[in-house]
């Protein structure tokens, strides 16, 4: 192992020690010390130019959800579509008429778009959040990923979607409120709450 030649003998132990990770606020940041609940709520959304919009997965967390959507090719499809995986992420270029709409609205009239990829940042807390997470594509579609905060304290949450360069007109999918909170209700944490505090 090789040695040090003393310039590090002085580093200020305290301040190093004083340091402490960043950790996202609530409204960023999925909580994976929480065991989520998997609801089954995948659906058809909708069928456009050689595509169809799937919802693939619906994952619930205390404080907000993780959800996808597909865009599956039809199978007599022809040719690789390079610009299918780009498109599902509207902030790749905000201004394509290609690009792949979605929001999220709440009942009392909240809502957010995937024109924000980011989320909100800031120590302020923003009305909502829907916040795009990635994804990817293959030969036969492509997919992205979405977090959305917070869980609706009343009523139901709407998915709104939309492709006009794909032929998908504007469409609603309805995540019943009740079962979201009971589902968000459900989620179990890691770590035992003794644990948890003394950790």
């Amino acid at each position: 192992m090789a040695q040090l030649s003393g310039f590090f003998d002085d580093a200020d132990e305290t301040a190093v020690g004083a340091h402490r990770p960043y950790v996202e606020p609530e409204w960023q940041r999925i909580p994976h010390e929480v065991l989520p609940t998997q609801l089954p709520l995948n659906g058809l959304l909708a069928h456009g130019r050689d595509i169809a919009l799937v919802l693939t997965t619906v994952t619930v967390y205390p404080t907000g959800l993780v959800f996808s959507v597909r865009a599956v090719r039809h199978p007599e499809a022809e040719g690789f579509d390079h610009d299918l995986s780009g498109a599902m992420h509207a902030f790749s270029n905000p201004t394509s008429a290609d690009r792949f709409r979605l929001g999220i609205e709440y009942a009392d009239g909240r809502r957010a778009t995937n024109d924000f990829p980011g989320g909100a940042s800031g120590p302020h807390p923003p009305e909502t959040v829907l916040r795009d997470l990635g994804g990817g594509g293959s030969a036969d579609g492509a997919g992205a990923t979405y977090w959305a905060w917070p869980i609706p304290a009343d009523g139901d949450l709407e998915i709104v979607y939309a492709w006009p360069g794909r032929d998908v007109p504007e469409g609603r999918y309805t995540l019943d409120g009740a079962t979201l909170r009971a589902a968000a209700a459900a989620a179990t944490p890691v770590w035992p709450a003794t644990d948890a505090a003394s950790s």
